[in-house]
Parts: structure tokens; sequence; C-alpha cells
């Protein structure tokens, strides 16, 4: 009896310290979030709201204009997430041209 009873204060106290431990853990920053950032596990953020039906009205050459940009511009826009190597021909920036395996931006970037 004791066994049993010692089994289930220890099973009880685990439990607790691990509730504890997960309500302890800290919030995730606004800076974590931010819609138009990588979050920090390598997913992609959501599109702003300002963004909704962009992709379907005006495709993935719209997004890259402002995202991809140009030797000159990259990004166009100050403010625009600019567009990871992997998103590029090659893998390669320089190239300026959209992987077509990515032409399809609303498959990963989700509306926020």
């Amino acid at each position: 009896m004791v066994k049993k009873t010692a089994i289930c204060a220890f099973t009880a106290a685990l439990a607790l310290s691990a509730a504890l431990a997960v309500g302890c853990a800290p919030a995730a920053s606004e800076e974590a979030v931010d819609e138009g950032a990588y979050v920090s596990d390598g997913l992609p953020g959501l599109m702003p709201e300002d963004h909704e039906g962009r992709f379907e009205t005006m495709g993935a050459e719209m997004c890259f204009t402002c995202h991809g940009a140009n030797e000159s511009a990259y990004p166009i826009l100050d403010t625009a997430q600019p567009l990871p190597a992997d998103h590029f021909a090659g893998g390669q920036i320089e190239s300026y041209e959209l992987d077509n395996a990515r032409a399809e931006c609303i498959t990963c970037h989700s509306q926020g």
C-alpha cells in the first residue's frame, strides 16, 4: 500500500512540475511572429492582411516584384521581406529569376 501511494505521489509531482514548466515558458515576442518575417523554426510567415487576394489576381510575378526585385533594387520596397536564396533559380539570388517550384506563393504563405 505504501509503495502504491509513493508511486501515485511521484507521478502527480512529475505531472505538476511538467505543467509548471510549460506555463513558465516565455511568450513569443511580437518580433518572432511578425507576419512578414520567417519564424525562428524556418517556416514561412503569414502574408499581411493588406495582401489579401493579391496572389490570386496578380500571380507570383507581382509578389516577386517587391520581394525579389532585380540587381538595382533588392527588394524594391524597403519594408518588403526579401526572398531567401532558395526561392531564386538555381538557389542564386544573383539570378534575380524566380524558381518555378516557388511560383505558388500561397502554398506556404497563407493569408494572415
